[in-house]
């Protein structure tokens, strides 16, 4: 399982919520299915005591841990269209 060092979070864009820290993944992270839905992909990581990540895999995550991610995501997009209509 791939792990990463929770004392170097601070270099990788993220969030945290509880012991999870979320990252989005190199390239392109929006994507399309062919019903026209739009989706975030999401890298999860689940924080240990040893101060190391774990890398979670999708079958592990709880519905409401997604539900939590879709949340806060949706939180960052409202927060930067409203940034986006103050420029206008």
């Amino acid at each position: 399982m791939e792990e990463i060092d929770t004392n170097n979070l601070g270099d990788i864009e993220g969030f945290r919520i509880g012991e999870y820290f979320v990252t989005f993944p190199p390239g392109e992270f929006v994507k399309e299915d062919e019903d026209g839905h739009i989706y975030v992909l999401v890298d999860i990581y689940k924080i240990n005591k040893d101060n190391k990540a774990t890398r979670m895999q999708n079958e592990h995550i709880s519905d409401e841990l997604h539900e939590q991610i879709n949340e806060q995501i949706n939180k960052f997009l409202v927060a930067k269209l409203d940034d986006l209509k103050k420029g206008d």
